[in-house]
């Protein structure tokens, strides 16, 4: 059991943007974690294990998604979310 809750990634930042991905770093938090997930929209939580990156690939050009990133203890205790909206451009 950890003796308090984890904290969330930090300094979350758009590495690339293109119609069709969205690649994001952030800063690993103080404190102890096992493992990043992320939520693209409403879909389930994907493990990222301990990488502060993600590539969100196969996107839709023109089109809104919501991005949530969080940081989970080995016992399961998840932090507090990142939470923004990205839109990915359109063909031109």
């Amino acid at each position: 059991m950890y003796l308090s809750e984890p904290k969330p990634p930090e300094s979350v930042t758009v590495v690339s943007q293109t119609v069709n991905n969205i690649t994001l770093r952030w800063s690993h938090p103080d404190g102890e974690l096992v493992r990043y997930k992320t939520i693209l929209n409403q879909a389930d939580a994907e493990d990222n294990e301990v990488n502060t990156h993600k590539i969100f690939m196969n996107l839709i050009p023109g089109t809104e998604y919501i991005i949530k990133i969080y940081s989970e203890a080995g016992d399961g205790t998840g932090s507090e979310m990142f939470t923004h909206t990205y839109y990915t451009g359109k063909f031109l």
